[in-house]
């Protein structure tokens, strides 16, 4: 039962969204792009990587060592 209603509500939130749109504007749909997760060759992946940060930029300003300390045991606690 409770899947039905959930069905019914979320066709008339789209029709609602899709009624609140500008005239002339669509909803555009990309058939051809994969709608699941895609893994590329090796060395594709290479290719689109960025550089780790720099342990000057993950630094965080106006810590003490203690609070840095209890940081890393918080996460490796969990």
């Amino acid at each position: 039962m409770t899947k039905g209603i959930t069905k019914s509500l979320a066709v008339k939130h789209a029709a609602t969204r899709r009624d609140a749109l500008p005239v002339g504007m669509s909803i555009a749909s990309h058939p051809d792009e994969p709608a699941e997760l895609t893994v590329p060759p090796p060395d594709e992946a290479l290719a689109q990587a960025h550089p780790a940060p720099s342990a000057e930029d993950l630094e965080i300003d106006g810590l003490t060592d203690q609070e840095w300390a209890d940081f890393e045991r918080a996460l490796s606690e969990r």
